[in-house]
């Protein structure tokens, strides 16, 4: 399969806060690419650089085979933050809520793109 995304070397920096070190990923067509990882470990931070809301520090974005740019945003789809928790709901309930949501959001991304998600709780 064709390499869509690849980040190399890849760094942000929020003054003199290190908070992306140097992340090399590789995605490949019509593949789902997950991020995990504790609060404060840049995910969403390298989601951003991707959709090009944050600019990088250093290193470099390469899609569909060529340096990125706005232009690529057509072809890009992301959520990146996950929709808050309800206080208030018992913890089952709460993550029963969101995991509605999540796929509330899945469902409209993939409706973007002609798909539709099957999956019914």
């Amino acid at each position: 399969m064709e390499v869509i995304l690849r980040t190399n070397n890849l760094c942000k920096d929020f003054k003199n806060q290190r908070v992306v070190n140097n992340v090399s990923i590789t995605v490949r067509e019509n593949s789902i690419y997950g991020l995990i990882g504790p609060n404060g470990a840049g995910k969403s931070t390298l989601l951003k650089m991707i959709c090009g809301i944050l600019k990088p520090t250093s290193g470099k974005i390469d899609f569909s085979n060529h340096k990125w740019s706005r232009n690529d945003l057509s072809y890009i789809g992301t959520l990146i933050e996950i929709p808050p928790l309800y206080e208030n709901l018992k913890v089952c309930r709460s993550f029963y809520t969101a995991i509605l949501l999540l796929l509330e959001y899945l469902d409209l991304y993939l409706s973007l793109g002609g798909l539709s998600c099957s999956i019914h709780l």
